[in-house]
């Protein structure tokens, strides 16, 4: 038994892997400003 990995359906999509990524990035970006404003919050 062999397995055949095939990367071109992949590579064809490459941009929506980035608009992905970048969402992924812009979206840890919020939640740790919320969290650091939350915990400031309650420290306080």
């Amino acid at each position: 038994m062999s397995i055949e990995l095939q990367f071109q359906p992949i590579l064809e999509q490459w941009p929506m892997l980035l608009a992905g990524a970048g969402l992924t990035i812009v979206l840890t970006v919020v939640a740790t400003l919320i969290g650091m404003i939350v915990a400031i919050g309650c420290a306080w």
